[in-house]
């Protein structure tokens, strides 16, 4: 990870007055650091990489069975189905990180709604595409296409908005800085209707939807 660059940029934020307090910094760790003391050493690591005494946010993948994190004000779950989360015994869990996009199916709208229901934030990755296996993206989509022209707003702008007023905090992910501004600007100058919402989240059923998953997180039907 780039822990080395994002630590020399807080510094330099550091340097102009920025205030630790008003930074939330968030990790990540892989379940082959959660045995012995091993998540111990990882988290050290990271910290002195980024030049920092506690994490706000550590995101961890798949963390069933997991205990709390010292130096860490919150445990997250990524890609945590609900019989996972109830289970996990974390305290506080804060964040459910899943691809959440308006392709996801009934099941994974079950996921945000529980975790919406006890307070668990969902972070919405690959808001704009169907599976890690596809490539097949919501560009593509015809009544979002509709959507974006009759707002005068991009489809990308229109996916981020749906993901907004749904609660939802959508982290694309992007190289290009234009689309990086394209993400930024106008998302919050707009409001969709409960019928364009509607049609939104009617995408769910477009045959470009379907076998949505990613990273094994799928509908147990046990």
């Amino acid at each position: 990870m780039n822990n080395e660059a994002i630590g020399h940029a807080i510094a330099a934020a550091a340097e102009r007055g920025v205030q630790r307090s008003e930074l939330f910094v968030t990790s990540k760790l892989g379940p082959r650091f959660y045995s012995g003391n091993e998540v111990d050493v990882e988290v050290r690591t990271m910290l002195k990489q980024l030049g920092l005494d506690y994490l706000d946010l550590v995101l961890l993948h798949h963390p069933e069975g997991f205990g709390p994190l010292g130096r860490c004000r919150n445990g997250t779950a990524v890609e945590c189905r609900i019989e996972a989360l109830e289970k996990l015994g974390l305290a506080p869990v804060s964040v459910n990180q899943i691809q959440y996009n308006p392709w996801a199916p009934d099941w994974q709208q079950e996921v945000v709604d529980y975790c919406q229901k006890h307070s668990i934030a969902i972070t919405a990755w690959s808001p704009f595409q169907g599976t890690m296996m596809q490539h097949a993206s919501m560009f593509t989509v015809e009544s979002l296409q509709q959507i974006a022209r009759s707002s005068g707003k991009t489809v990308a702008q229109v996916v981020l908005r749906w993901a907004v007023q749904k609660g939802v905090v959508a982290i694309p992910g992007t190289s290009n800085p234009a689309h990086m501004d394209e993400n930024l600007a106008g998302v919050y100058s707009f409001a969709l209707s409960t019928e364009q919402m509607g049609i939104i989240d009617a995408v769910r059923s477009d045959p470009k939807a379907k076998g949505f998953t990613a990273m094994g997180f799928e509908k147990n039907e046990s």
